[in-house]
């Protein structure tokens, strides 16, 4: 391997971040600085958003109701995103059985998670069943030629768009089935409700779209394997190709976590492939790789910061957790209390996750 270029797959043995020979793979221990400085971003706004202290949490760190787009919403599509970036630059894509197997094992513990935390028993949706199923579906595509995969997933998007937009028009469904997007009445609601499923973000309505946030963490990991500058300026217009694509869709389809519409897809596509920019930009340098140790650290241990924090601060703490920031409330107010105990959270992961990696405890499927 040269300093001007990456190979085909990056191997999985050890690197040292900051070598000389590979600027552009800087690793702390055997992973990419940038890929687990990306995830531990993600780990790090899922904490703030998940578990805020209450409604007095800042908007721009709790969903949007419906339609629009706030700092809390790009937090999951990033996490896809690195999935696959991840998908990438591992060689389990080429093994069925190996994909196959780390889906089961995510909807496995998906399922236990949200069996402890809400009290019952049986298949249920969630965070790592949609991760999942939009990491099987984007195998799928991948084993495609690979010059189709780009226009199978656009026109993917666009039929999901044409299916909401048109559908009602031309089916035979319930009059309280309308064209578009509104909540309530429109398709995918609808068949999410149909087949008994619980309507959130994570219901199946939003698998098939989010798997193009995979998709586009799969091509910008082939940009990595440019030579520097061709790979900085891939991936700087693949971003700006998402965004604006994405802004541009708003006219017509807008921005909807819930539905997980195309224009939603595609914009926060761009916005992570940018954030893995910037990371791998920063990844260059030694002292930012010291800096971004602990990003880097959770980043490595997503899976199990997840389920920590709905072990812990969902499940077991959720019964006093109303007390708990009450009490914070009368010292640093509402809005103080609601993002306090939010970064009690973060901290108190983090400092788990550390102490179970270094017993070699962890949640790795």
């Amino acid at each position: 391997m040269t300093t001007a270029t990456l190979p085909a797959r990056i191997p999985l043995r050890s690197l040292s971040a900051g070598s000389r020979a590979t600027p552009d793979v800087a690793r702390s221990g055997h992973r990419l600085v940038a890929l687990d400085g990306l995830r531990g971003l993600a780990v790090v706004g899922m904490l703030l958003v998940d578990n805020r202290g209450s409604a007095a949490m800042p908007a721009q760190l709790q969903h949007s109701a419906w339609n629009g787009l706030r700092l809390a919403d790009v937090v999951f599509p990033l996490f896809l995103f690195a999935v696959g970036v991840a998908m990438e630059l591992s060689g389990r894509t080429a093994r069925p059985r190996a994909v196959l197997a780390r889906a089961a094992k995510l909807t496995l513990v998906g399922c236990l998670l949200v069996d402890v935390r809400y009290h019952t028993l049986g298949p249920t949706t969630g965070v790592l069943q949609h991760v999942a199923a939009a990491y099987v579906l984007t195998w799928l595509v991948l084993r495609l030629p690979r010059r189709t995969q780009p226009a199978v997933v656009l026109g993917t998007l666009f039929a999901i768009g044409a299916a909401y937009r048109f559908g009602p028009d031309v089916l035979p469904l319930p009059a309280t089935v309308q064209a578009g997007w509104a909540e309530g009445h429109n398709l995918g609601q609808w068949l999410v409700t149909s087949a008994h499923f619980a309507f959130s973000a994570e219901s199946p309505q939003s698998w098939l779209p989010s798997a193009a946030n995979v998709f586009a963490g799969v091509l910008a990991a082939r940009l990595l394997h440019r030579r520097r500058g061709a790979a900085v300026i891939g991936l700087a217009a693949l971003a700006v190709g998402c965004v604006a694509t994405g802004v541009l869709l708003t006219a017509m389809v807008p921005l909807n976590k819930r539905l997980w519409t195309p224009s939603y897809a595609v914009l926060t596509s761009g916005i992570a492939v940018a954030v893995l920019l910037v990371l791998h930009l920063a990844a260059r340098w030694p002292v930012v790789v010291a800096a971004l140790a602990p990003l880097t650290a959770l980043g490595a241990n997503a899976l199990t910061a997840f389920a920590l924090s709905e072990l812990v601060f969902r499940a077991g703490l959720g019964g006093v957790q109303p007390a708990l920031v009450a009490d914070l409330q009368s010292v640093v107010g509402a809005v103080g209390a609601a993002a306090g105990y939010a970064a009690i959270s973060m901290v108190t992961v983090a400092g788990l996750c550390r102490l179970l990696a270094r017993r070699g405890v962890g949640l790795r499927l």
